[in-house]
């Protein structure tokens, strides 16, 4: 058996079909699961049809539909092969039934067209009727997948009312149907899936992949592509590929256990969501735009005359990880008690582009010493800031002069008091970063910090390419000499290259170090690459990068005048913060 889903939406539809064929080995009945089977079959430009179920069956009656669409151009209107399948259908099936005594036989079709007005149609047969169901502004599933008909008569009103295009239709309802596949893991539908859009321009086929976007895992990578008119599955980790065969060809091999993808339920249960920080800064004030990232009063200590105080303070965050719904928090540790000061709820729409917000939040501060100020989303760490609360003496001063003196000479004292703390959490940690950034420069003098065009994505015609970055990193470490390293490593095979590495000594536990430089970093090939961080050979952060040529694959499409600056030969970064649409998306 298969899963088949049709889902007919007013502008357009929807087939998916899974890959996999099950067969019995004889004589012992066994039961053989090979993700090598096309299951949506295309007669013409504008008319597809997909079946579930018996191989052989479905076989012969899309040979007598091609044969007969061959021979008479009338029944090439799709309306008149609609009417005129089940006769053929019934036809075939009593033949086959009449040789085949001893085998199991059902086969369920879904056909798909366009109208030479532009009206999208989808019409459902099963065995062993196959009575013509018409399916418009709804959804149909057919096969061993039918455990999925809940969660499409819940999500379709949704999905269908999404003012998206249909290919983000299609993404919505893959990454749903994937879900809730998981949770029952019916052995008999695998591979990866095979979609087809119906749009007024005709039928297109939806190449899709999945990819393990957590640097800190052993990674996997698989993809469906057309390669030469079949689709093919690759392991983009292992360099294998599965080519999917027509029901005739299936008919003519021998089948051998092949599976490629199992919807089952990740081995010791679902992966946990995951976050990496770009920058944690505490400050006044917080200034974003496409050329620059700018903040000022950045501080990590602070003085008052008397406790305790309550002083408001702007958290900035910037970070990457799991999309959906999450909730982040807050907490100021101040060594003999930790307290929650502010949760949010926050939607992240996209994985894996950077999330950035600003908290303002109000630190009651009881006494001068040492505080951590942390920030977590659900429950997982994500950064810790060190700050310190000197005391200062209340005394009367001539001028502004001699009081900003003061201020300046007590504040060069905070910070020395500040470097006789301890952070306990660096027992168990080599480093905690401050922020990891990639830009074309970096300003981080005093109380304000600038970084310069931050790059989001590279596009190059031809790899491998050479790039240069200036990467600005700040981190806080135990007292001593350490080493930083900085590997790229490519998503989905995980190979990986060193980029650069370096000593530094850290003076304090709660001082920031910071490390900032120019690096070439050598990219062999267009992917989706990590620039993973490591300080004493243990990872401490990550950004991801993706290396596009003139045909984006995992990051944003390109304006045609950017397309063909690309394919002169020259060098385009996208930047952060940059509009998806006009002269200035790249620079």
């Amino acid at each position: 058996m298969t899963m088949i889903v049709g889902c007919h939406f007013k502008d357009g539809a929807v087939i998916v079909a899974d890959s996999r064929v099950t067969s019995k080995e004889f004589p012992a009945g066994k039961k053989i699961l090979s993700d090598t089977a096309q299951k949506i079959i295309p007669l013409g430009l504008k008319l597809a049809i997909a079946f579930a179920g018996d191989v052989p069956l479905a076989n012969d009656i899309i040979f007598q539909i091609r044969k007969r669409i061959t021979k008479n151009k009338r029944l090439r209107i799709p309306s008149k092969i609609a009417t005129d399948l089940p006769r053929v259908a019934q036809y075939c099936y009593r033949k086959y039934k009449e040789t085949n005594k001893n085998r199991e036989w059902s086969v369920s079709l879904l056909l798909g067209a366009i109208n030479p007005n532009g009206t999208i149609l989808l019409w459902a047969y099963e065995s062993p009727s196959f009575n013509i169901k018409i399916i418009r502004d709804d959804f149909v599933v057919l096969g061993s997948g039918a455990v999925v008909f809940s969660y499409l008569k819940e999500n379709y009103p949704r999905i269908s009312k999404t003012p998206n295009v249909l290919k983000d239709r299609a993404n919505q309802l893959m990454i749903g149907l994937d879900s809730e596949l998981q949770k029952h893991g019916i052995d008999t539908v695998g591979g990866l899936f095979q979609i087809i859009l119906l749009t007024t321009q005709g039928i297109s086929p939806m190449t899709h992949g999945f990819m393990d976007l957590d640097p800190r895992s052993p990674g996997y990578a698989k993809e469906i592509t057309i390669q030469k008119g079949r689709w093919v599955q690759t392991d983009l980790k292992t360099a294998t590929e599965i080519k999917l065969f027509s029901p005739l060809e299936i008919t003519r091999i021998t089948q051998k256990e092949e599976r490629f993808y199992d919807y089952e339920m990740p081995k010791g249960g679902k992966k946990e969501p995951f976050w990496y920080l770009n920058y944690f800064i505490t400050c006044l004030k917080t200034e974003r735009d496409v050329l620059k990232t700018e903040f000022e009063g950045v501080f990590a200590q602070s003085a008052a005359v008397n406790y305790p105080i309550s002083i408001p303070i702007t958290a900035s965050l910037g970070f990457w990880g799991s999309a959906g719904d999450h909730e982040l928090l807050f907490r100021l540790d101040s060594s003999t008690e930790i307290t929650t000061i502010h949760k949010k709820a926050i939607h992240i729409e996209y994985m894996p582009e950077q999330f950035e917000i600003d908290s303002v939040l109000m630190l009651k501060i009881s006494e001068p010493g040492p505080v951590f100020l942390e920030c977590l989303i659900d429950g997982q760490f994500l950064g810790r800031k060190a700050l310190y609360f000197g005391k200062l003496a209340q005394l009367s001063f001539k001028n502004e002069k001699e009081s900003s003196l003061f201020i300046e000479q007590s504040l060069k004292e905070f910070i020395e008091e500040h470097r006789k703390c301890n952070d306990s959490i660096l027992n168990n940690r080599k480093a905690i970063l401050d922020f990891y950034v990639l830009c074309e420069d970096c300003n981080c003098v005093g109380t304000k910090y600038t970084f310069l065009k931050e790059i989001k994505a590279v596009y190059w015609k031809s790899y491998p390419l050479s790039l240069k970055l200036f990467i600005a990193t700040a981190l806080r470490s135990c007292k001593g000499e350490h080493s930083i390293h900085i590997d790229l490593v490519n998503a989905a095979t995980r190979e990986t290259s060193k980029v650069t590495s370096t000593h530094f000594t850290s003076t304090s536990d709660c001082i920031v170090t910071p490390i900032l430089g120019e690096s070439i970093v050598k990219i062999p090939n267009p992917g989706l690459y990590f620039l993973n961080i490591h300080v004493d050979d243990e990872f401490v952060g990550s950004i991801i990068l993706p290396a596009e040529n003139d045909k984006p694959k995992y990051s944003y499409s390109l304006l045609k005048e950017d397309l063909s600056r690309i394919q002169s030969g020259e060098l385009l970064a996208l930047l952060k913060r940059a509009p998806l649409k006009g002269e200035k998306s790249l620079k």
